[in-house]
């Protein structure tokens, strides 16, 4: 496979494996893939352009395991946020729980209470991958925008009190098909 087939499987947004050292690796997603180099942005804020052959799409890295991705949770932090955080704020939870969901991945337990507490990873196959065509878009375009949540202009007011706990009955009955939090 040609350099320039291979950065056009990395779309924009994709979850990507990068592969920083021998024992050492990251997730991030691409924000622009060039020639022989791919521009990553990190869940902890940084934006670094890496060479192509360190990075591989996560969900191919898992399908080639063949096998669920056992981590604990530090070594999940480390590679969403480069440290092992033995202090996990409830933000960064949901962070990675949305990042797994949005990309197509499941994960045991939903609960972490400690950093030794083993996360198990694997494909959830009944998530649809963001690749879309024109006439994808144009379907899309269609479709009614209630599984998204309504932006209200500044000052605009909720009456009632009804939205945000609208938002959340969705996302808990039809998790993945909103926009993340």
């Amino acid at each position: 496979m040609s350099v320039s087939d291979q950065t056009n499987l990395l779309p924009r947004g994709s979850l990507i494996r990068y592969k920083a050292a021998a024992g050492r690796w990251h997730l991030g997603l691409v924000r622009h893939a060039n020639g022989d180099s791919v521009e990553v942005e990190f869940f902890w804020g940084a934006d670094q352009t890496v060479p192509l052959d360190r990075i591989k799409l996560f969900r191919d890295y898992l399908a080639l395991r063949k096998r669920v991705l056992s981590l604990t949770r530090a070594d999940l932090c480390s590679a969403f946020f480069n440290n092992p955080l033995f202090r996990l704020r409830e933000d960064r939870v949901k962070k990675i729980h949305a990042t797994l969901h949005q990309h197509g991945f499941d994960f045991q337990p939903t609960h972490w209470p400690s950093p030794e507490t083993r996360v198990q990873i694997s494909l959830d196959d009944s998530v649809v991958s963001g690749c879309t065509s024109k006439k994808d878009a144009q379907f899309e375009a269609l479709l009614p925008r209630w599984l998204q949540p309504q932006k209200l202009p500044p000052g605009s007011r909720d009456p009632l009190g009804f939205q945000v706990h609208a938002e959340r009955l969705a996302n808990e009955l039809l998790p993945g098909l909103g926009l993340p939090p």
